[in-house]
């Protein structure tokens, strides 16, 4: 399963993200985990509504008992 357009996702639907310097980041991933990253509870509600729209469309299931 790849992801390759989950932060362009991220990124066209407004969602803040965290400015690092002249960098933005809006997700983390290693092996088959992601982090979402916001500086606001506000900015987290709506990244996790965002991957909740992504899931979705893909027909993904988050593993609620590991998060």
């Amino acid at each position: 399963m790849y992801l390759n357009d989950i932060e362009e996702y991220f990124m066209t639907s407004g969602f803040d993200g965290v400015d690092i310097g002249m960098l933005k980041l809006f997700v983390l991933f290693y092996a088959d985990d992601i982090v979402i990253l916001s500086e606001s509870e506000t900015g987290l509600q709506n990244g996790l509504d965002l991957l909740e729209c992504y899931c979705d469309r893909w027909k993904l299931q988050v593993n609620i008992s590991k998060t």
